[in-house]
């Protein structure tokens, strides 16, 4: 999320305004007054539009706030009482905290869900690839998130913020065949902030106690929430922190972002994050920010995925 939001209000419109800043640092006022613009965007709470939810109100019932977490039994798992793994009742408030973060995650890692509830924009449990410095310790958070941050020739305006954060405009559902979204009807800056649920919190029923996700007290937490299925179906994007493989089989055949296995990675496996390459099945590309930091010296790579089944 850090380095979406840095990815949209500094950015690079070069590789030599990329090292300038890598090398000058980010002015404090200039990252204030960035920060500001996008502040409204950010918004999260009763008022629409908020933070990665439905623009439009939604005409389902409300269920438990515990539906915002990935690992948390379904409507029918819950009404067929087959929640043997993952209890019922363990999640029943969360703070406004934790449920940005828990939305944020849901909307990045969506799974498959049932008939309309549509995967995130790199498909369930994509594995993410970012560049990190070999010694950590000498780098302040910024220059660290820097490096997954690429150029773009033209900074987004305000006009283009509908096209870049989907809760600021109805939802383009996919109800019907062929309502998709793409890089050719979106920004490309969407793909840092992918909306494929339609969610929508309740923040004026709360109640005053502890969070059951992190343990603080909170005098607001939040108890229900309500989705609908038919979101916004994503098609042929390219993630910059997702390495990618395309079947040769069929010249027509999608890039499909790379998952992570039960086993871990193999040694060819690792080539396939690290630069282009083929074998006789596939061809893989690394991600975008691997690709842009690859003449870069004393970097490591960072690979992490959420793993559900």
């Amino acid at each position: 999320m850090l380095i979406g939001i840095l990815q949209c209000t500094i950015v690079p419109e070069d590789k030599d305004d990329w090292e300038d800043i890598w090398n000058e640092g980010i002015e404090p006022e200039r990252w204030e007054e960035a920060l500001q613009a996008l502040s409204p965007v950010l918004q999260f709470g009763e008022q629409k539009p908020s933070f990665l939810q439905s623009f439009d109100p939604l005409d389902s019932e409300y269920g438990s706030i515990a539906g915002l977490l990935i690992d948390a039994p379904g409507g029918n798992t819950l009404k067929l009482n087959k929640d043997h793994f993952v209890k019922r009742g363990q999640v029943e408030h969360i703070c406004p905290d934790c449920a940005a973060i828990a939305l944020f995650t849901i909307q990045t890692n969506s799974p498959a869900g049932g008939a309309g509830y549509r995967v995130g924009m790199r498909g369930g449990g994509p594995l993410t690839t970012l560049v990190v410095p070999k010694e950590e310790d000498k780098y302040p958070l910024w220059q660290k998130l820097w490096l997954n941050v690429l150029p773009l020739a033209q900074k987004p305006t305000p006009a283009q913020h509908a096209l870049i954060f989907p809760w600021l405009a109805p939802t383009k559902t996919s109800d019907k065949a062929g309502n998709v979204v793409t890089p050719e009807n979106a920004h490309p800056l969407q793909a840092y902030w992918g909306m494929p649920r339609r969610i929508e919190l309740d923040f004026t029923k709360t109640v005053a106690g502890v969070c059951n996700l992190c343990g603080d007290s909170h005098p607001s937490l939040l108890l229900q929430m309500r989705s609908k299925n038919y979101g916004v179906q994503y098609d042929s994007w390219i993630h910059p922190f997702s390495p990618y493989r395309q079947a040769l089989k069929d010249p027509s055949a999608p890039w499909l972002a790379l998952k992570g296995q039960p086993g871990g990675l193999n040694y060819k496996d690792w080539l396939g994050l690290l630069m282009k390459r083929e074998d006789k099945f596939n061809r893989m590309q690394p991600a975008k920010v691997v690709l842009a930091a690859r003449r870069r010296k004393k970097l490591g790579l960072w690979c992490f995925c959420l793993g559900y089944g």
